[in-house]
């Protein structure tokens, strides 16, 4: 009997040693029981833990944010912006690009004695357009004729037409008198043409005023007569 219950102590402290021994140098087998992924902006960690209720715990930082970048472009008046957002967690932000303001070319239409002109400004980059005009020049005479176009002065031309047409008138009534003279004359000892009367001797003739403001034409005065 005391053979027997040695036996059955003998047998236990062996299982007990075994399983303490294997308790504390088995191979741990671990799972995962608590963790976070890190992210852009935080750090991540995970806890794993063994059946006997060994664990340990590993940590992940913070994986930061990867941008990609698109323009939006300016325009003359617009602003621009660059946009930029993460492939990881769409986090985005804008930087702004100032507008780039027009550039005007100009271009002339060059105004005339009559019409005016203009000064056109067209942007090279967005075709924005404004005008500036740019009045007539007017003509200006020398010798009744403008020296930019040639246009003769219509003040000029009418004056030269009433010159013409008293010049004309004029001598008309010269050629008139003239005739009236050589005929009435009653004295033929008095050249019409180139001698003198008196008064009386006019008046015989029929003449009664003479016009001594005919000046350009052929006339008679009281002083010398004169026909042509």
């Amino acid at each position: 009997m005391g053979k027997r219950k040695a036996i059955i102590i003998a047998v236990s402290a062996i299982v007990i040693i075994g399983v303490v021994l294997f308790y504390f140098f088995h191979p741990h087998s671990y799972s995962l029981i608590e963790g976070k992924t890190a992210t852009c902006t935080e750090d991540g960690y995970e806890i794993y833990r063994c059946w006997c209720g060994n664990e340990y715990r590993t940590e992940q930082k913070q994986l930061g944010h990867k941008y990609k970048s698109s323009v939006e472009e300016p325009t003359c008046t617009d602003a621009g912006k660059t946009i930029y957002i993460c492939e990881v967690c769409g986090d985005s932000y804008d930087e702004l690009i100032k507008t780039i303001g027009h550039d005007y070319e100009e271009s002339t239409k060059e105004p005339t004695c009559t019409e005016s002109g203009e000064k056109e400004f067209k942007c090279k980059n967005c075709g924005d357009t404004y005008a500036e005009p740019i009045e007539a020049l007017g003509h200006e005479y020398k010798d009744g004729v403008c020296v930019r176009c040639g246009e003769t002065d219509p003040f000029a031309k009418s004056v030269q037409n009433e010159t013409k047409a008293t010049a004309s008138a004029q001598t008309s009534v010269a050629q008139q008198n003239n005739n009236s003279v050589k005929t009435n004359n009653p004295n033929p000892n008095i050249d019409p043409v180139y001698g003198s009367a008196s008064d009386a001797d006019w008046a015989a003739m029929g003449v009664t005023e003479l016009d001594p403001s005919v000046v350009d034409a052929p006339v008679y005065d009281p002083y010398d007569l004169h026909f042509e």
